[in-house]
């Protein structure tokens, strides 16, 4: 992603290495899990307020999706097809809508805690 946008890199305040394993592990749950992908909600919105609190605009996402696909084509090569980029952008779609959709991405303030 910081050859594309390096600009990003302050965003960043832990070891690359250790992210890149907690993206990898939630792209894989959220494979895993498209058939019920609605027991996923809870922890991808609350994922969504953690990036927020990390200072992660919403316009941040398409960047990072750019990234995610420019990563994926030059690591799959000839096996990232257009089906393959066509499910990427469906399961990103529906995680970064998830993160952006109920948080204070959607009021532009940051997460508050909820009132019980």
């Amino acid at each position: 992603m910081f050859e594309l946008h390096p600009e990003l890199q302050h965003l960043f305040t832990t070891d690359t290495r250790k992210q890149g394993h907690k993206l990898l592990a939630m792209l894989d749950t959220a494979v895993a899990s498209l058939e019920d992908f609605d027991t996923l909600t809870t922890d991808i919105r609350d994922l969504g307020d953690r990036h927020l609190a990390y200072g992660v605009r919403a316009e941040r996402y398409a960047l990072f999706e750019d990234a995610l696909h420019w990563a994926l084509s030059h690591g799959l090569g000839e096996r990232y097809t257009p089906d393959v980029a066509a499910a990427r952008r469906a399961l990103f779609g529906r995680l970064a809508d998830t993160m952006r959709g109920h948080t204070a991405y959607a009021h532009g303030s940051t997460p508050q805690a909820s009132a019980s």
